[in-house]
């Protein structure tokens, strides 16, 4: 009996171990099995939809989100929306070992400026430990705007 996966769950990769270039491998996409936290974040810049972040890497092996990624906003009144990271100034991707202080830039969608004391930020993006595999996790990025009456 062979068990067939829906086509919607595979992912296509190349593998090209042992001489066999081009085969083609099929594996289940992974799905996150668990949220990194990131507080401390540090506000360097806020301009319009534009706001550029500092903090510290949680984990070695932290990758940054690539340039055009889309990521969520939550505000405190409970409003979202998306935005978008700015590679070119935002750190490396990475991967990147633990307690190194990195950028990130990314500008609201739809939006013309941050509002309120508060955000949270979230995608699903990877941490890559030393000689494994990649390993897909949600990051939440609590940000402090900035100290407004």
């Amino acid at each position: 009996m062979q068990l067939e996966m829906p086509r919607s769950q595979v992912k296509h990769t190349r593998n090209v171990s042992a001489g066999l270039l081009g085969r083609l491998r099929l594996r289940p996409e992974k799905t996150p099995a668990r949220t990194v936290n990131i507080s401390g974040t540090r506000m360097l810049h806020l301009e319009g939809p534009l706001v550029i972040l500092e903090f510290e890497v949680p984990e070695a092996g932290f990758l940054l989100p690539g340039d055009g990624t889309t990521v969520r906003v939550r505000f405190e009144d409970g409003s979202d929306c998306r935005a978008k990271v700015l590679g070119k100034e935002s750190s490396r991707p990475g991967p990147h070992e633990k307690g190194l202080t990195i950028r990130i830039a990314v500008k609201l969608a739809h939006r013309y400026f941050w509002h309120g004391r508060e955000a949270w930020l979230r995608w699903t993006g990877h941490v890559q430990p030393l000689y494994a595999d990649a390993e897909p996790v949600e990051i939440e990025m609590h940000v402090v705007l900035a100290e407004r009456p």
